[in-house]
C-alpha cells in the first residue's frame, strides 16, 4: 500500500489564476499522472476527504482502521493506538500470517507512526535513522524534514520485497512518500526538472508544485513496472492512495482553492488506484474509511456478503451508490 503524499486526483488546478496565454497555461495540458494511469487497474473518480482527515496520520488511521482520528494535532502524543481500543487491517493480516513492514521517508516517530504500526500487526518500521545507518549518500536526503527522497525510498522498499519473497510467506508492505509535501520544494535530484524553477519563488511556485507531483508519480509508476517486469506483480495487490488532499498556503491557494471541511463534496478529489484486483468496483464514490474493507475483499478475508468494516463500505458492495452517498458521505 502506497500513501502518496498530498496527491489530488487531477492536475492542473485552477488555470483561471494565470494570465491568458502564459507559459504555464500552455504547458498545463499534460496529465501529470499519465504514467500511473497507463498501468492496468482501476481508479476511483470521487474519492472525497471526509471531515477531519486532512492530515497524514488521520488519513492513515482511517484507511487502516476505518475510524476517524479525532484529536488536536498538538495533542497527538496522548493517542496510544492500543490494540484493545481498535482493530485495524494490520491486526487482521497478522492473524492470517502476514509479515508486515512500514517505510516512511522521514522520522518514524513523527506523529507516532511507529507506535501506531507496531501496535497493529507490523514488526518492522523503517525511517530516516535506519537509512542513515545504511550510509546512503547525503544528496538523497532532500525530502521533507530532511527525509529520504521518494525514488531512493522506493528502492529500499523494493529490496525488502525481494527479501520477503524468499520466505515464501504472505507479506504486507506499506510506505509513505514525502517529496510532494507542502511547500513542494523537495524534489529528488533525479527529477528531470528538480532545479529548473528556482528564479522567483512566488512566480515559480505552481511549476514547482506541478513538477513535484509529476516526478513522484513517475517514480511510483516505474516502481510498479519494475515489479511487473520481474514477475512480482502477478501475485501482489497494490493500492495507491493519497493520504489527504494537497494542503494550501498563501501561494498555492489561487490554484488549489480552499478546502471545505464541512462538506467533502465541495472539495477536489484524492488520487486512488488499485492494481491486480479480481473485482470491479460497484461505485465511483469513496472515502478513506472504505479502503480497509475493500482490501479485505480483495484478499478473500471478507466475502461479498460482509461489505462493512468500521465506518467503511467495500467498493465491491452491492449497496446502491445513492444509498452510500446518503448514509456515509
Amino acid at each position: 500500500m502506497i500513501f502518496y503524499e498530498s496527491a489530488n486526483k487531477d492536475f492542473p488546478f485552477n488555470l483561471s489564476a494565470y494570465q491568458e496565454g502564459s507559459v504555464i497555461e500552455n504547458q498545463d495540458k499534460e496529465d501529470i499522472h499519465a504514467e500511473l494511469r497507463k498501468i492496468s487497474g482501476y481508479e476511483i473518480n470521487d474519492f472525497v476527504q471526509a471531515q477531519s482527515l486532512g492530515w497524514t496520520i488521520a488519513g492513515i488511521v482511517a484507511s487502516k482502521c476505518s475510524v476517524p482520528l479525532f484529536t488536536n494535532k498538538r495533542y497527538i502524543e496522548d493517542v496510544n493506538f492500543l490494540p484493545k481500543e481498535l482493530v485495524c487491517l494490520g491486526d487482521i493480516l497478522k492473524r492470517y500470517g502476514y509479515q508486515q513492514s512500514f517505510f516512511t521517508s522521514g522520522e518514524k516517530e513523527f506523529h507516532f507512526y511507529d507506535r501506531f504500526y507496531l501496535n497493529h500487526g507490523f514488526s518492522n518500521i523503517f525511517g530516516k535513522t535506519d537509512y542513515l545507518l545504511k550510509v546512503i549518500e547525503n544528496k538523497h536526503f532532500g525530502s521533507w524534514d530532511q527525509g529520504l527522497n521518494d525514488d531512493i525510498l522506493l528502492e529500499q522498499v523494493y529490496e525488502k520485497i525481494l527479501e520477503e519473497r524468499k520466505k515464501n510467506k504472505p507479506f504486507n508492505i506499506t510506505l509513505l512518500t514525502l517529496d510532494t509535501h507542502i511547500p513542494y520544494i523537495y524534489m529528488s535530484t533525479n527529477c528531470k526538472n528538480a532545479t529548473k524553477y528556482n528564479k522567483i519563488y512566488k512566480e515559480d511556485y505552481y511549476l514547482k508544485l506541478r513538477e513535484s507531483f509529476k516526478c513522484t508519480g513517475n517514480f511510483i509508476a516505474n516502481f510498479i513496472k519494475r515489479l511487473e517486469r520481474n514477475g512480482i506483480l502477478k501475485d501482489t495487490l497494490v493500492v495507491i492512495t493519497g493520504d489527504h488532499l494537497a494542503p494550501i498556503d498563501e501561494f498555492s491557494e489561487p490554484y488549489l482553492g480552499a478546502t471545505n471541511d464541512k462538506d467533502p463534496l465541495k472539495n477536489k478529489r484524492i488520487f486512488f488506484k488499485v492494481i491486480n484486483s479480481e473485482f470491479e468496483p460497484n461505485r465511483n464514490l469513496m472515502s478513506h474509511y472504505d479502503i480497509a474493507p475493500t482490501i479485505l475483499h480483495d484478499l478473500n478475508i471478507l466475502d461479498l456478503n460482509q461489505d462493512k468494516f468500521g465506518f467503511g463500505v467495500s467498493l465491491y458492495s452491492k449497496m446502491k451508490p445513492e444509498d452510500y452517498l446518503k448514509k456515509y458521505i
